[in-house]
């Protein structure tokens, strides 16, 4: 019996032609024009409008409508915007694109003779920003829930601490980018002020001594520290207590890295180790440095430890002739061992010795 298997490009046909941007426009646009109709005769209704329904009395006063909400959201942008990414600026611009056509529609209707009263056209503006600017925002708001609702199993669970314009934006960049699977479980922030308060509806569950009973209480995975300006030494204790908690740690870049304010999610990153030197790293001359070992032979004493075998690494990447790994511990040796022969193959002249 054969078998026919279906051809993924053939059904992807219908949903690649329902997501050009063409086709999304039109079906948005089809959808304001049923939101004009539907508001007429609500407003219709409402203000008591009694006129029964004709071509000069409903019919023509509606394709005006059409005509001058078509031309004044083109002239706003407003079937330009993604409105997957819609916010405050796309909900003024229907504002806007709503007002500044009321007076000319007002204008021609009364050349028409179609004497509706003001309260109709100010009850009709504020149904067409409310099912207009509502259809955005449902697109907007059903898209989430789908992507949420497809990544939730796997998420990671993080909590963010620092409460202050660092902490803001990495949640609203968590909460934008579902796909990431990081879901902001809570906040920490020493601000007794800010406690039991809300960020982008996430809670600020307590303070920096509380990380322990927290990430256990809320079952947290991820940790993300969000303190752009804090010292040194305080970011070296709080990320001591972080660590203990056997959670990923990440941090945000310094606050001088971030200075036009925008914390980019693709800048998170590991704690490196300059995070726990509660100072300034120092900056080393390579060139001089690969002078200095190349063709040497470099013994590493403790070079299975961390400092150690960081050392280990940075001495093999400047060719010597030889490196001897001493240490009293055989486990810590043997990975460094491995992981610089797995590295440089046979390029790197190795000797381990437990001592």
């Amino acid at each position: 019996m054969e078998i026919q298997s279906a051809n993924p490009q053939q059904e992807s046909v219908l949903s690649k032609i329902l997501s050009t941007y063409k086709v999304r426009q039109i079906t948005l646009w089809s959808l304001d024009m049923c939101s004009i109709l539907l508001a007429i005769l609500i407003s219709i209704n409402l203000t008591g409008i009694t006129k029964a329904i004709g071509i000069s009395t409903i019919i023509l006063p509606l394709i005006i409508y059409m005509i001058l909400h078509t031309i004044s959201f083109l002239k706003c942008k407003c079937y330009s915007s993604l409105w997957r990414y819609a916010g405050e600026e796309e909900m003024a611009s229907i504002l806007i694109a709503c007002i500044i056509y009321v007076l000319p529609l007002y204008l021609m209707h009364q050349l028409m003779g179609v004497n509706y009263s003001i309260l109709f056209y100010t009850v009709n503006t504020i149904l067409i920003i409310a099912f207009t600017g509502g259809l955005r925002l449902t697109y907007r708001t059903g898209r989430r829930i789908k992507l949420r609702t497809s990544l939730k199993e796997g998420n990671s669970r993080v909590l963010v601490i620092g409460g202050g314009s660092a902490g803001e934006m990495i949640i609203n960049e968590l909460k934008e980018n579902p796909q990431l699977g990081k879901i902001p479980v809570g906040i920490l922030d020493d601000d007794t002020n800010k406690l039991g308060r809300r960020i982008h509806n996430v809670k600020i569950l307590g303070k920096t001594k509380d990380i322990k009973r927290i990430v256990k209480e809320y079952e947290i995975d991820e940790i993300i520290l969000a303190m752009a300006n804090v010292s040194n030494d305080r970011k070296k204790i709080i990320i001591e207590k972080c660590k203990s908690t056997k959670c990923k740690l990440k941090t945000i870049p310094g606050i001088f890295e971030i200075i036009d304010g925008k914390v980019d999610i693709k800048k998170i990153r590991d704690v490196d180790i300059e995070d726990l030197l509660g100072r300034e790293p120092i900056n080393v001359n390579l060139s001089e440095m690969s002078e200095y070992i190349q063709n040497k032979v470099v013994l590493v004493t403790g070079g299975g430890g961390s400092i150690g075998s960081e050392l280990c690494r940075q001495i093999a990447s400047f060719k010597p002739n030889h490196l001897i790994i001493l240490d009293n511990y055989e486990n810590n040796a043997y990975s460094i061992q491995q992981e610089l022969i797995r590295k440089y193959v046979s390029t790197i002249n190795l000797s381990t010795i437990i001592a």
